[in-house]
């Protein structure tokens, strides 16, 4: 996350965030992507995780899925967190 960047720069995060801001780069397959995208936040890491177990276990309950989070990742996530994670993934799935 940009919290980690800028502890591990030893700098603000508020300048970092200023850095990184309207910046972007282009890949070496020619797409040009935000820096800000390459940093996710901890909302999109713990979304990331919780789509890999729905995918990995679709049976788990979203209680299941959230104790599953605190075992392998120490993450504290919240019943409702993991049903709203699992409804957009539902959605986005929909879409397509």
């Amino acid at each position: 996350s940009q919290k980690e960047v800028s502890i591990y720069l030893k700098i603000e995060r508020s300048v970092l965030s200023r850095m990184l801001s309207n910046k972007s780069i282009e890949l070496p397959w020619g797409t040009e992507v935000k820096i800000k995208d390459l940093i996710p936040g901890k909302k999109k890491i713990n979304k990331e995780r919780v789509y890999s177990l729905i995918y990995e276990n679709p049976e788990l309950s979203d209680w299941e899925i959230a104790r599953k989070l605190m075992e392998l990742f120490n993450v504290k996530l919240s019943r409702r967190s993991v049903n709203q994670y699992r409804n957009e993934l539902k959605k986005n799935y929909n879409h397509k």
